[in-house]
């Protein structure tokens, strides 16, 4: 589950995280049998959620025994060259459950990689305390006990690296890190952190925490830091106004948690300003501060040498109280950027992304307008499944790029921005880069479709065995964990997740995929599957990737940490071992795959609501999938058909065909041999009596 801790909301309850009973409302429509659903109405963490006051108690020993399987050894060769690496544990998942919080960092200067973790479980301080490991061999060693901030109220670490000027040497760099802390009953605080590696133990001489106020409002977890290398720290988490009682009154904006190193005294000043839009609000009032603020969520980028960055908002402006209609229906990108250090900042021009064809070439039009498809960003989720995250990065022109998943809105009045299409009839999302351009527009590429495309279920009655091995009694969900990377000259970018290939349609047995582009060249690489052992759990990349050789030129290695596998279901309260992935990544020979500026072929679409376009056919996913050679899939026919199957490369071009065949009402199997075709993504599209369906494949 993302952002550790979300107000969830789904249609015909109430809200209840501003201390008002909003019903939700959404028009009607009786000549559809599909409906849809509210997605997430709030953002932030729930300052009542059980795990914070937390405490440590001695019957919380770890014992590395308990661990199972596969993961319980140091090291395990995977397929596509991973490795594995046992290298730490930590008092309980829950400070590792959020993917939107920085913990797996690198320094290619140096070529250090770390993960910042709450402590060792098998530490006395680990219930709150921070620690960071660091490998100066590509994972696969590494230096525990070295950095541990002693504070026993402290949760959902992020952690980068600073290389002071002119250090060459991996022990004299510094590792600073960004937190909420805890009173056992609020989120009332910021801390921060620095300390070099080179120190060890528990001295707290050695800690540089300080504890701020989060200004005269209320916060959740601080996300997305980055070191650039000017010696400055940025890292984004929304905030709330409180009222005369002193309880959440409105969302206020998003506070920046702004640092700057001082080589004299070898530790970071923060500065924390607030940024606001004027959202619309959910119940239609327009207030001075959003009792109901439209957005649903955030992400931030810096450039490497820290002078541009962005602050992204999805949500929907209130049109009111500006001279613009801003009001796109469906939660869309509102980005703010400074091109100053921070110094100021300025909102962009907004863009309507309901205009991007490539965009929503795949989408089911709004159910009020069938002329429509809205793109929504599938952060949170809505109610019932975790959302799949959003993360950004900013290239070396300057440009920032948004990696999330998209589905499709269900209602094109305002009013209903909040509507996707109903979960049980929804079989795809898909995964995009939105960036800007230098020319000052925007440019969207389609990098994958998710086979899951729903996050763990939640169940708050007990384990229901949705997302075995863990235990979501507490509220342990996770979607694909959509993560962002690139390399330090920001010539290359690359996008990380998990996804479940077990047909299962939620995220249970993951395993990790990834995609890069060259944005010097405009090359892209075909998405691969890194691991087929469907225990990748809680996943989190590093923010830059380390360049090492390969036949060619350089292998972009991106690190990762995963979750161990667990004996027996885990609520998220037990200890855990982390696990340091080697084997992420592309060399330069990969980005060979024009990045299409128009959309791919398409009838019906991919995987899209057959029932809803009445469609008189279906077609199932392809088997194996990935597959070499040969693969096959079914055609359920409802009448005599005349049947063709096309393949296309992702730029469009037809690579493959099958001649027509009359087929009989029922279930056939089609089996293709496509043995000549180059590995990577593939479409097949299945025609019937002037109907078409179209599906993904990958070739390996």
């Amino acid at each position: 589950m993302k952002k550790a801790i979300l107000l969830l909301f789904v249609a015909g309850c109430y809200s209840w995280a501003n201390g008002q009973n909003t019903a939700n409302t959404q028009p009607q429509n009786s000549g559809s049998t599909i409906v849809s659903e509210k997605a997430v109405r709030a953002i932030g963490l729930n300052p009542s959620f059980k795990y914070a006051s937390e405490s440590h108690t001695s019957s919380a020993k770890f014992d590395p025994s308990q661990l199972p399987s596969k993961h319980s050894t140091s090291r395990i060769a995977q397929t596509q060259g991973i490795t594995l690496t046992t290298f730490g544990s930590c008092f309980n998942l829950y400070g590792v459950i959020d993917a939107t919080c920085t913990q797996v960092s690198a320094n290619p200067d140096l070529g250090l990689i770390q993960i910042t973790h709450r402590e060792d479980a098998n530490k006395p301080w680990h219930t709150g305390a921070y620690e960071a490991s660091y490998s100066t061999d590509m994972g696969n060693t590494w230096h525990n006990n070295v950095v541990i901030f002693r504070m026993d109220s402290n949760r959902y670490p992020n952690g980068v690296i600073l290389n002071p000027a002119g250090n060459t040497v991996d022990s004299l760099a510094y590792a600073v890190m960004v937190g909420p802390h805890t009173n056992g009953t609020d989120w009332d605080t910021t801390a921060f952190g620095s300390v070099q590696l080179s120190k060890t133990g528990l001295n707290p001489n050695l800690q540089n925490i300080k504890d701020f106020p989060h200004q005269p409002h209320p916060f959740s977890s601080p996300t997305f830091l980055t070191a650039c290398d000017d010696s400055t720290f940025h890292a984004i988490a929304p905030s709330y106004s409180l009222n005369t009682a002193g309880a959440t009154q409105a969302f206020y904006g998003v506070q920046l948690d702004n640092g700057t190193w001082s080589s004299t005294t070898n530790s970071v000043t923060w500065t924390q300003p607030v940024l606001k839009p004027h959202f619309l609000s959910w119940s239609g009032a327009v207030t001075e501060v959003d009792t109901d603020a439209e957005v649903t969520g955030m992400t931030s980028a810096w450039s490497q040498n820290g002078d541009t960055g962005y602050v992204v908002f999805f949500g929907n402006l209130d049109s009111v109280n500006g001279p613009i209609n801003y009001n796109f229906v469906s939660l869309q990108p509102i980005v703010y950027r400074t091109v100053n250090s921070g110094g100021s900042w300025a909102m962009m021009p907004l863009h309507n992304f309901i205009n991007d064809s490539i965009l929503t070439q795949f989408l089911t039009p709004t159910l009020d307008s069938p002329d429509i498809k809205l793109p929504f960003w599938n952060i949170f989720g809505d109610g019932v499944h975790a959302g799949h995250d959003v993360d950004a990065t900013v290239d070396a022109y300057g440009n920032l790029h948004i990696f999330g998943a998209i589905e499709s809105g269900a209602i094109a009045n305002p009013d209903s921005s909040g509507e996707t299409f109903a979960s049980r009839l929804i079989t795809t999302m898909y995964i995009f880069d939105v960036h800007t351009t230098s020319a000052g527009g925007w440019q969207s590429i389609f990098l994958d479709s998710l086979s899951a495309p729903f996050g763990n279920e939640i169940n708050p009655g007990g384990f229901s065995g949705n997302m075995t091995p863990w235990n979501d009694e507490g509220g342990v969900t996770e979607g694909a964990r959509i993560q962002a990377s690139r390399s330090k000259d920001g010539t290359r970018v690359f996008c990380t997740w998990i996804d479940d290939h077990q047909g299962d349609s939620v995220v249970q047995f993951p395993d990790i995929s990834s995609i890069g582009i060259n944005v010097v060249t405009n090359k892209m690489t075909s998405p691969v599957q890194f691991t087929n052992t469907t225990d990748n759990y809680f996943l989190q990349v590093s923010d830059l990737a380390l360049p090492t050789t390969c036949t060619g030129g350089n292998f972009w290695n991106i690190p990762a940490m995963i979750i161990a596998n667990q004996v027996t279901p885990n609520s998220g309260a037990n200890p855990i071992n982390l696990i340091s992935v080697q084997g992420v990544g592309f060399c330069d020979a990969d980005f060979t795959v024009p990045i299409p500026t128009h959309p791919l072929p398409k009838t019906t679409g991919i995987n899209e609501l057959v029932n809803a376009n009445n469609v008189p056919f279906s077609v199932s996913q392809n088997f194996p999938n990935p597959f070499n050679k040969q693969t096959s899939f079914n055609v359920m026919l409802a009448a005599n058909s005349t049947v063709s199957v096309d393949v296309y490369d992702v730029v469009g071009q037809k690579v493959y065909s099958v001649s027509p065949e009359m087929m009989e009402p029922g279930t056939h199997l089609v089996t293709i041999n496509v043995a000549s075709l180059n590995s990577g993504v593939y479409f097949y599209r299945v025609t019937a009596n002037g109907y078409a369906v179209t599906q993904k494949m990958i070739v390996q």
